[in-house]
């Protein structure tokens, strides 16, 4: 039931607001610093959207900071090589994961130098023109750690082995359609 979930998003918002000193219409404590302030909203439903957009923040800014910690530690292993999982697949190149420690960074397509790729739309895959490489998701590879951009929070590897290719998934068959016989 929609309405229902919509009530609980707003009792849930209207308990952080509590929580965080705002109040829904009238005088209310602030309990961080123990004073008062009078916070009146005449349309208590703006409040999960504000609540909801102050979370994205907060969460947009963990993951900045992560970012930056993990760039910051990989900085020190540059020209290392590490195992890694290919997560997303795109023309610009491959996405991938150290297996190791957690840290996510881009193998740019343009420094697969052994062949030509191509990027396929419909599999996900960077295909080579001439050798038939695929580079999937789900893919082991080999790659080194070739730049760090801690100003941006990026990291950029160079492949030097395909492990393993992405896994194959078949797929699912139709169900047979049953027919009316009227």
């Amino acid at each position: 039931d929609p309405s229902g979930l919509e009530d609980e998003n707003l009792s849930t918002a209207r308990d952080i607001a509590r929580a965080i000193g705002i109040s829904f219409g009238g005088l209310t404590m602030n309990h961080e610093n123990a004073t008062y302030s009078s916070v009146r909203m005449e349309n208590s439903s703006i409040w999960p959207v504000v609540v909801r957009r102050r979370e994205r923040i907060a969460v947009d800014a963990e993951r900045s900071v992560q970012d930056l910690y993990k760039a910051l530690y990989i900085r020190r292993h540059l020209g290392e090589s590490f195992d890694a999982l290919v997560l997303g697949v795109h023309a610009i190149g491959l996405f991938v994961q150290l297996d190791a420690h957690m840290v996510e960074g881009l193998v740019p397509a343009a420094s697969l130098k052994d062949d030509q790729y191509t990027y396929d739309e419909a599999s996900s895959e960077l295909r080579g023109r001439k050798n038939g490489q695929k580079f999937g998701v789900g893919a082991k590879v080999r790659v080194r750690v070739e730049a760090v951009d801690t100003r941006r929070r990026r990291v950029e590897f160079a492949l030097e082995a395909l492990l393993t290719s992405a896994p194959t998934i078949a797929p699912l068959p139709m169900p047979e359609r049953e027919t009316v016989k009227g």
